[in-house]
């Protein structure tokens, strides 16, 4: 098993995309965009401020859950849409290239993570890319878990910071670390 595995980082100045065997890295891509383009997009689509465009956005996706009837959210989603199908579009060509040069076993998922991750963006990303996008637990792995509740909301917002306080502690143990 070649164990190759696809990352999205959707963070609040860019996007990267990278495909990973094993402990290897096989392809990175940073891509222009992440939170900040989306507030800017919000500013001019609602003739605001920058700030007060970040704070309703932030605001706006603070539920878990999509409302189709929430008029700020509707306003929302217009502003930003426009800047999301230019990821997908960027994220679906990392895709073909990554099929086209790395044959073997396909990409099943997407695991996204991030400081400007949230459920119903990879939600829109698994539909636009028809390939599963998961958020993913970096606190699963601990035998204590955080009692932060904004850790505990969007753990996935920690995954590098886990990842790498990780990587540290194999290293002090003389363990090989990825």
């Amino acid at each position: 098993m070649q164990d190759r595995r696809a990352y999205l980082n959707f963070g609040r100045t860019s996007i990267t995309v990278m495909f990973t065997e094993r402990d290897r890295i096989l392809f990175l891509k940073e891509i222009a965009g992440g939170g900040r383009q989306l507030d800017q997009e919000v500013a001019q689509h609602q003739d605001l401020k920058f700030s007060e465009a970040a704070e309703m956005r932030r605001g706006a996706i603070a539920s878990a859950k999509h409302d189709p009837d929430n008029e700020i959210r509707i306003a929302i989603i217009e502003a930003i849409r426009h800047p999301l199908e230019a990821v997908a579009a960027e994220i679906e060509l990392c895709l073909r290239y990554y099929k086209v040069t790395f044959r073997g076993q396909p990409i099943d998922e997407i695991i996204v993570t991030g400081s400007e991750a949230i459920r119903w963006i990879v939600e829109f990303f698994s539909a636009r890319l028809r390939t599963g996008c998961v958020l993913p637990d970096p606190f699963a792995a601990l035998a204590q878990q955080p009692r932060s509740k904004a850790a505990l909301e969007s753990p996935w917002r920690f995954t590098t910071v886990i990842g790498l306080s990780l990587r540290g502690l194999d290293e002090g143990k003389g363990e090989k670390s990825v």
